[in-house]
């Protein structure tokens, strides 16, 4: 009885998730415009590792960059440790190693590159909830 109720729960969120995901296609303007905002976002973090490499010396070609944030992107949203922390720094040496980065010099940009991240982040969260006051939510 519990595995057929856990089945029939399963399906019924399956049938959910089909539906919303169905009203994705009534709204293809707002699909485009968030497409374009990632690939915005994205842009805007190989931007910002680029000016960290940099601001530890390293010089890294931007299209190597560009390959290896996103990569190191997708492996962060595995679970495997608390924020990705390690895992981002583990990508970015086996695809920048080829490059003549070595893992000092990815140390080196983690302890940059983070603060500046999440500064960055915090700059947006207040421009959000300042948003967010002057509409009344």
């Amino acid at each position: 009885a519990d595995a057929l109720s856990g089945a029939a729960r399963f399906g019924e969120r399956l049938l959910r998730f089909r539906e919303s995901f169905r009203s994705y296609r009534r709204h293809p303007a707002d699909l485009t415009t968030v497409f374009f905002l990632s690939v915005f976002e994205i842009g805007c973090f190989v931007g910002l590792a680029v000016v960290t490499f940099e601001a530890v010396g390293v010089s890294v070609p931007f299209a190597a960059v560009g390959v290896a944030i996103p990569v190191s992107i997708v492996a962060t949203s595995i679970p495997m440790t608390i924020g990705g922390l390690g895992v981002r720094e583990a990508v970015l040496l086996a695809v920048l190693g080829a490059y003549g980065v070595g893992a000092s010099d990815i140390v080196a940009w983690a302890i940059i590159n983070y603060p500046a991240a999440w500064a960055t982040a915090l700059i947006g969260a207040g421009a959000f909830l300042g948003a967010r006051r002057r509409r009344g939510g």
